[in-house]
This record gives structure tokens, sequence and C-alpha cells, in this order.
């Protein structure tokens, strides 16, 4: 019989797990949460101002049913953004060379590699 093993997450660690999506284009991975604070960031651009906007635009959309991604094509790039659960968001941000798809491929890895931990941090709280 197995037992189901819980994997945990060192809170010093999730930037290091977000800057392995700064590549190919990508300026910016950030954390945030559903009040638009910032969680934590790898990348170039200022995190707390760019969890807020990111924050802000979510909440416009966030009534569509089943809104999984969230693409937005801005003047410098293209943002991808994803619930990661309840309360945690995760914004992919790319220059104006970035295709979306891509941004939205590395949004989903780094989603499913953080839900497990990140949502047994926010049951608990």
């Amino acid at each position: 019989r197995r037992l189901k093993t819980r994997m945990m997450l060192k809170p010093k660690v999730i930037p290091e797990i977000l800057q392995q999506g700064v590549s190919n284009g990508v300026i910016s991975v950030v954390l945030f949460n559903n009040e638009g604070s910032l969680l934590a960031s790898a990348g170039e651009e200022s995190g707390k101002v760019v969890a807020a906007i990111f924050g802000h635009i979510w909440n416009l959309y966030e009534s569509e049913k089943e809104l999984e991604f969230l693409l937005c094509m801005c003047e410098g790039g293209t943002i991808a953004m994803t619930q990661v659960t309840d309360e945690v968001f995760l914004c992919v941000y790319g220059d104006e060379k970035a295709r979306p798809g891509m941004l939205k491929h590395k949004a989903k890895v780094l989603k499913e590699y953080l839900v497990e931990p990140l949502s047994q941090v926010f049951e608990n709280s």
C-alpha cells in the first residue's frame, strides 16, 4: 500500500521556481493574491506594481464562467494569467516577441507545479 505524500514548498524557493519561467522573451513571472498583493516574483518588472495591475485585470474578467487563462496583448508585450488556487494567481509577462501560446504553456507548467503546495498553505490560513 502506498502512502500519499504531500509536496512541501519552502517560501524562499518560490522566486527560484518562478525564475525558471523567465526565458525566451518572458520578462517577469508574478505570483499575487486575490487582492492584488505581491506574494513572489522573478524577472525585471517591479513586482508590486505588476501584481496590483494584473489583480485588477483578472477581477474584471473573473465573472466569466470557468475562466482558466487570460491572455492580454499590451503595448509592451503579452500577459498570460491563470488562477493557481482560490486565492493565488500567476502571471507570466512577455515582451513583444514572446508568443502567446508559449506564455500560456509556461503559466500552465508553473501552475501545475505550484497548485498542490500553495493549496495546502492557503487552505490552512
